[in-house]
C-alpha cells in the first residue's frame, strides 16, 4: 500500500486515503493490529488519512501525529449480527 501510494504521489496525487479491512468483529475497541497498521501507514508520510474498518461496531477515532484514524464506524446501513 505504501509503495503504490508513493507511486501515485509521484504521478501527482494530492490527497491519499487508505481503507484497511481488518479488526475483530463486534469489538468496541480497536485491536492491536488495527492500531499498528494505522500508525505504520501514517508514519510512512504517504497518507493523509487511514480508515481501518471491519469490526461492524463503533470504535474510537484517533488523532495520530496530526492525522485522523477512524477505527470503526459501525454498520450505518445494515445489520450483520445474529
Amino acid at each position: 500500500m505504501i509503495a503504490k501510494t508513493k507511486q501515485a504521489r509521484q504521478q501527482g496525487a494530492v490527497i491519499a486515503l487508505d481503507a484497511v479491512h481488518t479488526g475483530n468483529e463486534y469489538w468496541n475497541a480497536p485491536s492491536e493490529r488495527q492500531v499498528k497498521q494505522g500508525h505504520t501507514l501514517l508514519d510512512s508520510a504517504q497518507f493523509d488519512m487511514v480508515y481501518v474498518y471491519h469490526a461492524h461496531a463503533i470504535q474510537p477515532i484517533e488523532m495520530y501525529n496530526g492525522k485522523w484514524i477512524p477505527y470503526g464506524l459501525g454498520n450505518p446501513i445494515s445489520e450483520t449480527s445474529p
